[in-house]
């Protein structure tokens, strides 16, 4: 083995470094890292380790021996873990997919976590559950760390794992697996799936259950497929929940006939339960929502629509109800007879929470129909902005500070004032339409000043638009117009 072969163990500049101070300051990680000291260790461990394998033919047989020879409940498994909306999209197209052939996903990693396109073509996969960085993003996220440290709070409102066999994946034959030394979501890292880059792997670190600082390393290494993964030929791959409200509401969101939909279960050992989470209480004529733990500064929402059973079963849905609040609700009403959605609104994401239906899409139909009467009456600008900032997601855009002297409401505004003001008094749709179409135009401008990344700013904007698209007119084409001029720079 090279002396410099575990060097990348020692690489933290971006992201792990940020997690290890901060869990450092509350966790048995401790504040001291002796990384020679641990260099060290791992290679006398894989020296008495592979002497026990005195011959192998293909660099997974050594990889899957070493495993093999450590104890841990976890081992002989690979784990991914995302949110619940993520979830019903996998098992909804029978595939999971790296983070760069996904169109709609949401995205419980910290904004400073995710360097790098070559590290979004791979579907990530833990060894184990008790990752740092799972016991930072669960449920709303830990509260032992300041945003301005990872750019934003990750959170996984409702966490999911998709447990999978390892010999499972070994027997598929169209798929480029590697193993990654430490963690993928650095500025520098070693990855493959050749003998020399698995004699790196930290085999009897993977699995410790004692917080140190070589349990934070070797802890979040990664098993990692190419592109996608097929998960229809997988045997034994399992669902596992973290409690019985969020598999409950799984199976709601899934088909009946879908064939993930068996193979949900409910275990808490694979979670940490110490962050702060919402609670959705069921019981016959009362829905109780509250954040349990330590208050974060997002919002909770629910929406629901009442039905009308008649003699003849056909059932009537009426019109959707929007309540919202900082902490808790508490809704009085037979449960039988509403369809509701739960969801949390945070710092520009709108996340599911929990459903008793499969279409709990989150919906404002106000916005679309004031939206459609602008085109037909006198309109005043600032009235279309505050229509706008109705939606969760773009009230949260449009207060971005974007500069020291304006947010993106104020900027926006003044671009929209600075056209003819004939133009308003036109009763031609099409020139009307102009102005919603502006109004989404640097929609992502906050977002993207709060990465570093304004001269890509169209691609914050385009996914934006691309979720709350259904709020626009439909009977004109301004979803096409927004997306133009958009990428129009």
């Amino acid at each position: 083995m090279r002396p410099d072969c575990l060097e990348i163990l020692l690489l933290f500049e971006i992201g792990n470094d940020r997690i290890f101070q901060q869990l450092s300051s509350s966790t048995a990680y401790g504040r001291y890292r002796d990384y020679n000291k641990i260099q060290e260790q791992i290679k006398r461990d894989n020296i008495k380790l592979f002497s026990k394998i005195p011959s192998f033919d293909y660099p997974e047989e050594l990889f899957i021996k070493c495993l093999n020879m450590q104890k841990s409940p976890w081992k002989d498994y690979i784990y991914h873990y995302t949110h619940i909306e993520n979830a019903v999209s996998i098992f909804n197209e029978k595939v999971l997919k790296c983070r760069n052939n996904v169109v709609y996903f949401k995205d419980s990693a910290a904004l400073n976590m995710i360097p790098s396109d070559e590290v979004k073509s791979y579907v990530p996969f833990y060894f184990r559950p008790h990752t740092p960085n799972q016991h930072i993003n669960e449920n709303l996220g830990s509260i032992e760390y300041t945003t301005d440290q990872f750019g934003q709070d990750p959170i996984c409102p409702i966490p999911i794992f998709i447990k999978i066999p390892l010999k499972s994946i070994f027997k598929c034959e169209d798929i480029e697996w590697k193993v990654s030394v430490g963690n993928m979501a650095r500025k520098r890292y070693e990855y493959g799936n050749t003998t020399g880059i698995i004699q790196q792997f930290d085999f009897n670190g993977v699995y410790m259950d004692k917080m140190s600082p070589r349990q934070f390393i070797s802890s979040q290494q990664e098993f990692l497929i190419k592109s996608k993964l097929s998960l229809e030929s997988i045997d034994g791959l399992e669902i596992i929940c973290q409690d019985l409200s969020a598999a409950n509401c799984l199976k709601c969101l899934l088909d009946d006939c879908n064939p993930f939909k068996n193979k949900i279960k409910v275990n808490k050992t694979l979670y940490h339960e110490k962050n702060s989470k919402c609670i959705v209480e069921q019981h016959p004529n009362i829905l109780s929502i509250y954040l349990q733990n330590e208050k974060k500064d997002g919002t909770v929402i629910l929406q629901y629509n009442t039905i009308d059973n008649s003699e003849d079963e056909i059932s009537f849905i009426k019109d959707k109800f929007t309540i919202s609040a900082s902490e808790s609700l508490t809704l009085s009403v037979d449960l039988k007879r509403i369809n509701y959605a739960v969801f949390y609104a945070h710092r520009g994401q709108l996340w599911l929470l929990n459903s008793n239906h499969q279409q709990s899409e989150f919906a404002l139909p106000l916005i679309k129909q004031k939206l459609e009467s602008f085109l037909i009456e006198n309109i005043n600008l600032h009235d279309i902005v505050t229509t706008l900032k109705i939606h969760p997601i773009l009230k949260y855009c449009y207060e971005q500070k974007i500069n020291t002297h304006s947010t993106l409401e104020q900027y926006t505004l003044k671009i929209m004032e600075s056209f003819s003001p004939k133009l308003i008094a036109q009763h031609e749709s099409t020139l009307k339409s102009f102005y919603i179409v502006l109004a989404f135009h640097v929609i992502g401008l906050g977002q993207a000043n709060v990465e570093n990344d304004i001269e890509q700013h169209y691609r914050y904007s385009q996914k934006i638009v691309n979720e709350i698209s259904d709020l626009l007119p439909s009977s004109l084409p301004i979803f096409e117009l927004i997306n133009k001029i958009i990428k129009s720079g």
